[in-house]
């Protein structure tokens, strides 16, 4: 009887290293998209600076300047509020949508990332489910 819970233990732990890599990976992910908006925003501002200090004027950067206005036929409240945020400035828009991102793939993260008593908690679940003890 030794041997099958050496096996079960082996079985587990490589289903928990499965996960946390998992976990890891989608962590990343969440990190290098922030860090690639944050990246954008800069490069958007000093665009910005750039532009300001060679004409004088400042270009606006927004989604709302560079593709005009949102239109939907009969929805003028939701034109209001799409326009609105359409006319935020781009830089801050991709800080919004990194941080959003981050937020995004560390809940994803914490689903993949359970630990080896809490994978072997839910295969036994799933074996008294299988068998019908749980009833």
């Amino acid at each position: 009887m030794a041997w099958w819970h050496k096996a079960q233990g082996v079985y587990l732990s490589g289903l928990s290293s499965t996960y946390s890599g998992i976990a890891g990976l989608l962590d990343k992910i969440g990190l290098t998209s922030l860090l690639a908006c944050f990246i954008s925003a800069i490069c958007v501002w000093l665009y910005q600076a750039f532009m300001w200090l060679r004409t004088g004027d400042w270009q606006p950067m927004s989604l709302l300047s560079q593709f005009g206005a949102f239109s939907f036929w009969g929805w003028t409240g939701l034109e209001r509020i799409l326009n609105f945020a359409a006319d935020l400035n781009l830089g801050f828009i991709l800080l919004l949508c990194g941080w959003l991102l981050l937020k995004l793939f560390k809940i994803l993260a914490s689903m993949f990332g359970m630990s080896a008593l809490e994978v072997g908690e839910h295969v036994k679940q799933v074996k008294r489910k299988e068998l019908g003890l749980d009833d």
